[in-house]
């Protein structure tokens, strides 16, 4: 096990809480350059912080164009990434599409009985040619049906980033990994980009990288 003491600059004069980790619960991640633990005021349904060893008081201190803060922001991205993988999960919506197709395919079945019923050939295959049209109509339907639900049940996608300061409630580098919903759902205001207070980390990565170019 590595340390549970971060790096801290020697300028630093101030006591930094992600420096020692006395008070955090326990680490879901740790290498040479990050620990990641659960944020103790949660604001969504999975919310972690991916903190870097090294104390950098914040994104402003992540200089554009140096290789190395790049390849920094770009591990605490990919660790996030792989805690928050997990937690997906599609709703119920493949057996709803699965019984409308049926019910697609049972219309088709009256359309061919009525054909056969019928007292001229010509009447019955107009009978039967309409029947399959209804049945690939309500296949159709059913398969929009279904994508729809499956649409409506995913999860939102995981929001990855930094507050900006002065809105950094911690002055040492760390990155919010958020699994929505907000609980309560205006805590999305928190976390939107934009408004000058919230960046993504895909945003900040590409400001930097392009810096290097």
């Amino acid at each position: 096990m590595l340390s549970r003491t971060l790096r801290r600059s020697a300028s630093s004069a101030s006591p930094c809480p992600f420096c020692s980790l006395e008070r955090v619960g326990p680490l879901l991640h740790e290498d040479p350059l990050v620990v990641a633990f659960a944020d103790a005021r949660p604001r969504a349904r999975r919310h972690l912080l991916v903190v870097s060893r090294a104390h950098i008081r914040d994104v402003a201190e992540l200089r554009a164009g140096h290789a190395p803060h790049a390849a920094l922001l770009r591990h605490m991205m990919g660790v996030g990434e792989a805690l928050l993988g997990g937690g997906g999960g599609g709703g119920g919506g493949g057996g709803g599409g699965s019984s409308s197709a049926d019910g697609g395919g049972g219309e088709a079945g009256v359309g061919v009985a009525a054909g056969a019923a019928g007292s001229g050939g010509g009447q019955g295959a107009w009978v039967r040619s309409r029947g399959g049209a209804t049945a690939a109509a309500a296949t159709t339907a059913a398969a929009a049906a279904a994508a729809a639900a499956a649409a409506i049940a995913a999860p939102p996608p995981p929001i990855f980033g930094f507050h900006m300061p002065p809105w950094s409630s911690v002055p040492h580098l760390h990155m919010h990994c958020l699994g929505p919903p907000f609980t309560p759902a205006w805590e999305r205001l928190r976390f939107l980009s934009g408004l000058g207070t919230f960046t993504e980390a895909a945003q900040l990565l590409r400001r930097l990288e392009t810096a290097q170019q």
